[in-house]
């Protein structure tokens, strides 16, 4: 489920793979205005914790998640999207709720 496309920005976070000891997620992040950078912030409330990413600078406290863009992709016209992943450990329960900042 996309966040609010009114603001700046949305972010949807897909779960592309799994396997018993991790998972690989896809984020899009899509742009409500001109961007010129980015931020997504999520929660992995189920004990995942994120291993590798590319694409995006991923960091994660807790169970707060914070991508940031690369500087190559943080430059976006209204309406263009890019897309981030990530190699997580754990198994991901449901849809995190993503919020998007720019």
């Amino acid at each position: 489920e996309p966040t609010d496309p009114s603001g700046d920005c949305e972010a949807e976070h897909t779960v592309t793979g799994q396997w018993g000891t991790g998972f690989q997620a896809e984020i899009t992040v899509t742009a409500g205005t001109d961007l010129s950078g980015w931020t997504v912030t999520w929660p992995y409330t189920g004990g995942e914790t994120v291993d590798q990413a590319w694409n995006a600078t991923v960091t994660q406290d807790g169970e707060q998640v914070t991508a940031t863009d690369v500087g190559y992709n943080g430059t976006l016209s209204s309406g263009d999207s890019t897309t981030f992943g990530l190699i997580g450990s754990g198994a991901p329960t449901g849809t995190p709720e993503l919020a998007c900042t720019a």
